[in-house]
């Protein structure tokens, strides 16, 4: 394939040579045009739309504030990128495109789209991200092969029905609207893998939502939602689902049915329990239960064996059950602005663990089975009740460390005292060397110093 690549920098081209190479290049399928306005241009270099046999046309981040009719001209073009520019609207023309898979609009100032939008019978991505839309044409449902349609950051009060006519749609994404509400429509979309409805007004869910029986990942992230229709079981597909950032106070008992489901969100809501049909989930490898009302941990959690990374931060725990040691391919474990006052003795029994997170608890000593985890990478202790730094600690293959660095040991805001605060704040071998010191002498002075 030929492509014609001008990069029209001032430097180098100025604007009168840009508009000879587009006239001399009629064969070139393939064209990226680059901060075309920086020269001061007023409108947009129409020779452009001569170029017949253009298959591929970039025009992003070029400052561009309309289109001329003439675009509707360039018969053969299967890409339009006019992302990141200032286009406030269309012109009707760009219905002409019939041979037209991909048009990417994001991040334009877009408040309506043409009817002949609906003309372009081969499109198979429409990105619209980042615009100011907040209606669509009726038309949009006679785009019969689309696949992926992007309309995040819009300001869009109703799902438009007609997109229940979508019957290839795979990926939908509606992400920081105004949505109040799904249409029953919605269980039209046969073929859809990916739904993203994060940030929107959703205060239920359609029983509809069912039907989706294709569907791999379902983001319902910072809505408000306070129940779930029993229907979400039928997701026979469903891979991950977050739900975070809603006023659930309980889960259906149908969320056992996900038994594809990998990765489940439950962050920032108001649940005290689980249903029992939680351990029904036995290829669930990531479960965030952090900021709810949980006073002990569901114990048919503990029956997940495929767990990976477990959240339970900042809810109200005074206790681990022995039964979490069951959880043998635990990775990630964050317990974080709970009431724990202990952990459970042989806890070193969790060799994947890589990740333990226990800050701000009212901890006073650590078990010492705790060395034994020597997968870990980060263990964090910061704001517990500790006086004593555990010897344990020391057979770990990783430093001390005042501040929450990603990896290590942190014991900042502890009242130590053996030792001293003064001492833990210069490091591990600082540490050792005060407690060789505190050791009895049983070998003469030209012995090997002893370390832990």
């Amino acid at each position: 394939m030929s492509d014609l690549d001008i990069i029209a920098q001032l430097e180098e081209q100025t604007e009168g040579s840009v508009r000879y190479q587009l006239n001399m290049q009629q064969q070139v399928i393939g064209l990226r045009l680059c901060d075309w306005m920086w020269h001061g241009s007023e409108e947009f270099p129409k020779e452009i739309c001569q170029l017949q046999q253009l298959q591929e046309l970039d025009l992003s981040e070029n400052g561009l504030t309309q289109l001329p009719k003439e675009i509707g001209q360039l018969q053969q073009l299967q890409t339009l990128d006019l992302s990141e520019n200032g286009l406030t609207q269309l012109p009707k023309e760009i219905g002409q495109l019939q041979q037209l898979q991909t048009l990417d609009l994001s991040e334009n100032g877009l408040t309506q789209l043409p009817k002949e939008i609906g003309q372009l019978q081969q499109l198979q991505t429409l990105n619209l991200n980042v615009n100011q839309l907040k209606q669509f044409p009726k038309e949009i449902g006679q785009l019969q092969q689309l696949q992926r349609l992007y309309l995040n950051a819009n300001q869009l009060k109703q799902f438009p029905k007609e997109i229940g006519q979508l019957r290839q749609l795979q990926t939908l994404t509606l992400c920081v609207n105004q949505l109040t509400q799904l249409p029953k429509e919605i269980g039209q979309l046969q073929q859809l893998k990916r739904l993203d409805l994060n940030s929107n007004q959703l205060t239920q869910l359609p029983k509809e939502i069912g039907q989706l029986q294709q569907l791999q990942s379902l983001d319902l992230n910072s809505n408000q939602l306070t129940q779930l229709p029993k229907e979400i079981g039928q997701l026979q597909q469903l891979q991950s689902l977050d739900l975070s950032s809603n006023q659930l106070t309980q889960l259906p008992k149908e969320i056992g049915q996900l038994q594809q489901l990998q990765s489940l969100g439950l962050s920032r809501n108001q649940l005290t329990q689980l249903p029992k049909e939680i351990d029904q989930l036995q290829r669930l490898q990531s479960l965030d239960l952090s900021s709810n009302q949980l006073t002990q941990l569901p114990k048919r959690i503990l029956q997940l064996q495929q767990l990976q990374k477990l959240y339970l931060s900042h809810n109200q725990l005074t206790q681990l059950p022995k039964r979490i040691l069951q959880l043998q391919q635990l990775q990630k474990l964050d317990l974080e602005k709970n009431q724990l006052t202990e952990l459970p003795k042989k806890i070193g029994q969790l060799q994947q663990l890589q990740s333990l997170n226990l800050e701000k608890n009212q901890l006073t000593e650590l078990p010492k089975k705790i060395g034994q985890l020597q997968q870990l990478q980060s263990l964090n202790l910061d704001g517990n009740q500790l006086t004593q730094f555990p010897k344990a600690l020391f057979q770990l293959n990783l430093e001390v460390k005042e501040r929450s660095y990603t990896q290590g040991i942190h014991v900042e805001g502890n009242p130590f005292q053996i030792p001293p605060v003064e001492i833990v704040k210069q490091g591990k071998q600082a540490i050792i060397d005060y407690y060789n010191a505190l050791a009895p002498r049983t070998h003469s002075p030209r012995s090997t110093k002893k370390t832990f």
